[in-house]
């Protein structure tokens, strides 16, 4: 077989790889081809001919398309393209289906004017913390799914975890995750986005019995809310507040 060559945008694909963990076809072919088709796929053939990405099992809640992940000889070459930044390791996904779903989430916060900056878990795990603006030490401690930095016109810029909540979990997860949120100083605001109402129902109810009086740092809205958006996005906390994103 003869060598590949990989290109800048091969390079962006296995950084994007890394980063969401887990990519359908389609996914890669919206955020890394932007919608070339045929070359998103002869260049899909050609990585996992070459063994640089493998298909995983896909449950076709986001799409019907393969769904990717890399390889080792794949991390390698991220590895070598991000050297003194990335600390070598990566976290392969536990759940398909809630990885998918952050990468259709990562798409829409970053194709928002305000949104400055978008990192996923990989990212903040396995970068180096001082490639970052901001001091996440302790965001990375928490396990977020991702860290959104948004900034509307003469206003600070602002540093928001995002998790993706679904109803698999059991109602002391939660509460962990909502008892770090309350004791982090730095932690302003936190978007939770809930796979159903019914989730953003109980979680809501783990709040208010943490804190029933008080300034309610979480603001919620749901993963279809965010899925069916139209170029705004809109979060509420407990106390009626709104973030709009747009």
């Amino acid at each position: 077989m003869s060598a590949l060559v990989l290109n800048r945008r091969d390079i962006e694909f296995f950084k994007y790889l890394h980063s969401c963990k887990v990519a359908t076809t389609k996914q890669i072919n919206r955020d890394i081809f932007k919608k070339v088709h045929q070359t998103c796929y002869l260049r899909i053939y050609k990585f996992h001919q070459k063994k640089f990405i493998e298909k995983v099992a896909n449950v076709g809640e986001v799409d019907q398309s393969f769904v990717y992940s890399l390889t080792s000889k794949g991390m390698k070459v991220v590895n070598a393209n991000l050297k003194g930044i990335i600390n070598g390791k990566r976290f392969r996904s536990d759940s398909v289906s809630h990885d998918l779903k952050l990468v259709n989430i990562r798409n829409i916060f970053l194709n928002l004017k305000i949104v400055k900056d978008y990192i996923t878990e990989n990212q903040l795990q396995t970068y180096d913390l001082s490639f970052w603006e901001d001091d996440l030490s302790s965001i990375k401690e928490m396990r977020v799914d991702a860290v959104a930095w948004i900034q509307d016109t003469g206003k600070p810029k602002l540093m928001i975890p995002v998790e993706l909540e679904i109803s698999t979990k059991a109602g002391s997860e939660y509460l962990n995750k909502i008892t770090e949120i309350y004791y982090q100083r730095d932690i302003k605001f936190f978007f939770c986005i809930c796979d159903t109402k019914e989730t953003e129902k109980k979680i809501k109810k783990i709040e208010l019995d943490f804190i029933e009086d008080g300034k309610k740092k979480i603001f919620y809205t749901t993963y279809k809310n965010i899925i069916s958006s139209n170029g705004e996005i809109s979060f509420t906390n407990q106390d009626n507040e709104s973030i709009r994103l747009k």
